[in-house]
């Protein structure tokens, strides 16, 4: 199967700018960003620490995210 290359909007390659010239922010900032998303879709408990978002769902399966 063949990959298309797909061109980008003036919009993304705006939004890809401004990305490239953002400062650097720390790993523990994105797992903040992360966090209450994750709680918009699906049900469980999202505990975090300074590198770690733990997800413990209802069926009793556990996934933890770790940033470095």
């Amino acid at each position: 199967m063949e990959k298309q290359k797909r061109t980008m909007t003036n919009e993304e390659a705006a939004a890809l700018k401004t990305a490239e010239n953002e400062a650097q922010f720390q790993p523990r900032d994105l797992l903040a960003e992360i966090q209450p998303l994750l709680s918009d879709y699906f049900f469980g408990e999202f505990e975090r620490n300074e590198d770690t978002l733990v997800c413990s769902f209802p069926n009793g399966q556990r996934i933890k995210l770790i940033v470095e």
